[in-house]
């Protein structure tokens, strides 16, 4: 009976190293395609992080001119502003000084019609008087 046993276990053990090695060589064919993948990918992972790198250099540069053209904006919006306040001012004077001269001239006006109606009066009385 224990020769049966002693069968039976070296058996067993046999069957044990078999799966053992079939599996270490399964192993060591996915560790070799694990390996070719990883290399693969680091081939492609180096060019595509240099080129991310260049584009957030890029982005950099971009950003740094749109704060200077932001900046240019901000000052020709405000030199806009000053012409703005500056038009409304020559047109509040143009309009004050449209007043003034409406009133200069119908003072001329009232003025002239005066000083005629009166010196056509001084000129008939003396005709009338000669």
């Amino acid at each position: 009976m224990t020769n049966i046993f002693l069968g039976i276990i070296t058996f067993a053990v046999v069957v044990l190293t078999v799966v053992i090695i079939r599996v270490l060589r399964e192993l060591k064919t996915d560790l070799a395609a694990i390996k070719e993948i990883t290399e693969k990918t680091e081939e492609s992972l180096v060019p595509l992080l240099q080129e991310l790198q260049m584009t957030v250099k890029s982005v950099k540069i971009v950003t740094d001119n749109v704060g200077a053209v932001t900046e240019d904006v901000r000052v020709f919006s405000g030199s806009v502003r000053e012409i703005g306040e500056n038009v409304r001012q020559v047109s509040q004077l143009v309009e004050d000084f449209g007043r003034v001269s409406v009133l200069s001239v119908s003072g001329l006006k009232a003025g002239i019609t005066t000083a005629l109606g009166v010196l056509l009066k001084n000129l008939v009385k003396t005709k009338n008087i000669q």
